[in-house]
């Protein structure tokens, strides 16, 4: 009977260690997958656009028609950045003038000679 006792008790830790440990390891592993705190960098983005609401990194930058857009672009969500593989299109009746309230930056990678 005391054997009996002694495998229910550790049955039951067993299960609290489990209820305790699984949401933890999956919380964890949540976070390392949508890591994505840096913005892409100058290589894979070498395009941005600065809006007075938002800053976008761009693949591919082209003007349609008068109207600047980037092609495969990231944006900051609250404290990550979200790639979408589409285009979008920054109209100056929706975003201003370009080249005064959006900003064009080719971005470029800094080297230093000796």
């Amino acid at each position: 009977m005391k054997k009996v006792g002694k495998v229910f008790r550790w049955l039951i830790l067993g299960i609290i260690a489990a209820a305790i440990a699984i949401p933890v390891i999956l919380g964890a592993i949540k976070k390392v997958v949508e890591w994505n705190d840096s913005p892409p960098s100058i290589a894979t983005a070498p395009w941005e656009i600065e809006t007075s609401s938002r800053i976008y990194f761009g693949e591919k930058f082209g003007i349609q028609k008068g109207v600047p857009e980037l092609k495969g672009y990231w944006y900051l969500q609250g404290n990550k950045y979200i790639y979408v593989s589409g285009i979008i299109s920054f109209p100056g009746d929706e975003y201003g003038e370009f080249g005064v309230s959006v900003i064009l930056v080719a971005r470029e990678r800094v080297t230093t000679t000796r």
